[in-house]
């Protein structure tokens, strides 16, 4: 194995909530209230209600996979030949890709909110030397950071939603069901696939589990906590800032941190939200660069993954760069094609026909 280290199905458990987290608490609730407007938050109960289920999809894949990664898996079920094509089209199309666009979210909202005459390369370079740093001293020590700030997180987001409380009005719930059925669906499953589908990632690290019989239910309670955290971060996003508001602003989660004023002196608390995507956002950008250097290092039969580290980091900061000209393009050409396409055909369709062909195999065998 390449990866020498083990983890806890507590430790797994705290990754998937960060993971989950991720971009979805900053940059994405503004999506799923431009589809569900007043009802995103029931948008986001249905959401969660449905990742729950693609994660229970996810521990029978699992089982399935033993002591294999989805990567070792794919090239087992399918042959050397035909696994390793398909693994890399998988690595290169899609996990290489969902890299540089968490790399470029994070290098937008910095350029957007914060360093606005530094260029966004400089952002990305210091960034993405942090995560090859985390990536090469291995599995462990990033688990390990987990459990040093999950804490400090946890609380991070409660005072910031016990902050924004006292600006809450609840006219901005009404009407209740106003754009119809489709529209709440529509604004679910974009919130499905970036929150729940993107966790496939983790797949990657299954064999370095330990305690295989708990991996369920690290993966719903896990699931369930980072749920609970979204669908109250846009129930506060609605009631505070209002539908419109919420749907035309970048960040709305960070719009709402500027509206918590207490006694005219505790005011400006964005700092809480910038400093919880800073951390979420490094954790799932560093096991999504992970995965793709351990993949590539087990496709190429590498003794160590670690040696890949620089030069895929090149391939992600280039990546990143080109992925988008500005923001605007980003979220309307880039987002859906992630959202509606690659997520459910990599993260749902692929171990769907891996299990399948697995199982037409072992029939095959028995003669039935």
């Amino acid at each position: 194995m390449l990866e020498k280290g083990k983890i806890s199905p507590q430790q797994f458990m705290l990754l998937v909530v960060l993971f989950t987290i991720g971009d979805s608490m900053l940059f994405f609730m503004s999506f799923l209230v431009q589809d569900a407007k007043q009802d995103a938050w029931m948008a986001a109960m249905i959401s969660v209600g449905t990742g729950l289920l693609i994660f229970m999809f996810y521990v029978k894949v699992t089982q399935a996979l033993a002591e294999k990664t989805l990567v070792e898996y794919c090239m087992s079920v399918l042959g050397r030949r035909m696994g390793v094509v398909v693994a890399l089209i998988f690595l290169l199309l899609h996990i290489l890709p969902l890299a540089a666009s968490t790399l470029r979210e994070l290098g937008d909202f910095m350029n957007i909110q914060y360093l606005p005459r530094t260029p966004i390369e400089a952002i990305h370079i210091v960034y993405l030397s942090v995560v090859i740093l985390g990536v090469r001293l291995g599995l462990e020590p990033i688990v390990r950071t987990i459990e040093l700030l999950f804490p400090w997180v946890m609380a991070l987001l409660i005072g910031y939603v016990l902050l924004t409380i006292p600006q809450l009005e609840w006219q901005n719930m009404l009407p209740i069901f106003e754009e119809g059925i489709k529209s709440f669906v529509i604004g679910s499953l974009t919130f499905v696939s970036v929150s729940y589908m993107e966790v496939g990632t983790l797949l990657m690290i299954v064999p370095y589990i330990s305690q295989r019989a708990k991996i369920s239910k690290a993966f719903l309670l896990g699931g369930a906590i980072a749920g609970v955290s979204l669908i109250i971060i846009a129930f506060m996003c609605i009631t505070v800032l209002g539908v419109e508001t919420t749907a035309n602003n970048l960040y709305p989660s960070y719009m709402l941190a500027k509206k918590i004023s207490i006694g005219r002196f505790l005011e400006r608390m964005e700092v809480i939200v910038s400093t919880l995507w800073l951390i979420t956002l490094y954790f799932k950008l560093t096991f999504v660069f992970y995965a793709l250097c351990l993949g590539l290092a087990q496709v190429w039969k590498l003794q160590d993954y670690r040696p890949l580290t620089l030069p895929v980091g090149v391939l992600v900061y280039v990546s990143a760069l080109m992925i988008a000209e500005n923001i605007v393009q980003y979220n309307s050409v880039i987002t859906p094609v992630y959202t509606q396409v690659h997520d459910p055909l990599f993260f749902l369709l692929l171990p769907l026909y891996l299990l399948a062909a697995h199982a037409f195999r072992n029939r095959k065998k028995k003669g039935i």
